[in-house]
């Protein structure tokens, strides 16, 4: 598969999942997320009329850059993302295998003004004891944890 499919495999995926859309409503107006897809393609995500939009852009101003590899497609998009922490478990899963890297570019006002924290608590209390089971115990640790993971 090409990078053009795997675009479109992801674009379908984080446009009508269930476990996509709830967490990513709480994106504030003009906050995007970058995703660099197999370390060539360059998009956008961001929410838009009461769902996700991808597009095939850089973002602009990106507060959190997700570099993916094709195989993580493949693993996040196989399962059924009907529960929002199964697929946030997912996608830890995916950055501690090293088949996604995250950086944060900006700063840790702009990911609680923009609405990144909501969509961790989205996940709920099935997440947030995945979370603690890897040394996030409170949210106080989240900008250590994002670190260790860059």
């Amino acid at each position: 598969m090409e990078a053009e499919e795997y675009f479109e495999k992801l674009k379908n995926f984080l446009e009508t999942s269930p476990a996509t859309i709830l967490p990513l409503s709480f994106l504030k107006n003009n906050a995007e997320i970058e995703i660099i897809l197999a370390d060539s393609l360059f998009l956008a995500l961001y929410f838009q009329n009461d769902k996700p939009v991808l597009e095939k852009r850089a973002a602009q101003y990106p507060d959190v850059i997700f570099s993916i590899k094709t195989e993580a497609i493949d693993v996040l998009c196989q399962k059924p993302a009907e529960d929002i922490a199964q697929f946030g478990i997912g996608v830890v899963k995916e950055i501690m295998s090293g088949t996604i890297k995250i950086k944060v570019p900006g700063s840790l006002f702009n990911l609680m003004k923009n609405g990144y924290l909501d969509i961790i608590k989205a996940g709920g209390k099935v997440f947030f004891e995945f979370l603690a089971e890897h040394g996030l115990r409170n949210l106080a640790k989240l900008p250590a944890l994002i670190s260790s993971l860059q």
